[in-house]
């Protein structure tokens, strides 16, 4: 990684080594070579130790996680069993994209810096009273279950355009793709841009400072709420247009919306 972050917020830096990874990524696709694999305890390790520290995959070939003063990178790699990170302390950086997660990602009650899933796979990330420094970014994932937001303080924005969550089909009506009831976003929501749900979307008492945009969305679920934002709080405006598509009930009762 070159340069620098503060405060928790990604700096240049983190645009070459998104660039880098994402070239590395496509490189291994193109190829047709498997993913390096690392045990997810091994991360977990590392992050809670908090330590520079460069880690190599299991087979002991390749550097696929690399912690240093500017933040926690995983390179193009796949994890295998739950990353259980409940309570970290790590306000940097932490930088897992472009990565497969055999299972649970979990950030309960952990305080960090920016988080990027961006175009990596997930059963389940489990977020509950997660605290950031700084944005979310999960654009052009994919969540197999469920995404849990609920009572998090996200300090900057949640960008989430083209993430797909499909949990297990059946009952739908009984399925949460993305719950992030009484969340506190200090930016924008941009459930946006191909953003894709199946089973209820839910913002119910949640507060954002900026946007909450959900233009060329698609929620699903209709056998239920599709879209529940029950006495939501938005300080700038809410777009449910430009390809906005909902099969099911969309709420906002008791909605405060300032735009």
């Amino acid at each position: 990684m070159t340069g620098d972050a503060q405060d928790g917020k990604p700096g240049i830096a983190w645009a070459k080594v998104s660039d880098d990874k994402q070239r590395r990524a496509i490189e291994l696709e193109q190829s047709k070579r498997p993913r390096p694999v690392i045990a997810a305890e091994r991360i977990a390790t590392a992050l809670y130790e908090g330590k520079p520290v460069e880690v190599k995959d299991d087979a002991g070939q390749t550097i696929v996680f690399k912690m240093d003063h500017r933040g926690a990178v995983l390179w193009p790699a796949r994890v295998e069993v739950d990353l259980d990170l409940t309570a970290l302390v790590y306000e940097k950086p932490i930088d897992l994209s472009h990565a497969e997660f055999s299972g649970t990602v979990t950030l309960k009650n952990a305080r960090t810096g920016a988080l990027d899933f961006d175009r990596s796979t997930f059963e389940t990330i489990n977020a509950e009273g997660l605290k950031t420094g700084g944005d979310i970014r999960i654009n052009a994932a994919t969540i197999n279950r469920q995404f849990i937001l609920e009572k998090s303080v996200i300090n900057g924005d949640v960008w989430a355009e083209g993430l797909r969550i499909n949990p297990d089909k059946g009952d739908l009506g009984n399925l949460t793709a993305l719950f992030a009831q009484q969340a506190r976003i200090q930016g924008s929501v941009l459930l946006s841009e191909g953003f894709s749900a199946e089973g209820r979307v839910a913002f119910n008492s949640a507060k954002v400072g900026g946007q909450f945009s959900c233009s060329n969305g698609s929620f699903k679920n209709p056998d239920g709420d599709a879209l529940q934002c029950q006495a939501i709080d938005v300080t700038g405006s809410v777009f449910l247009s430009w390809g906005f598509s909902a099969e099911g009930v969309v709420e906002f009762n008791s909605a405060k919306v300032g735009g």
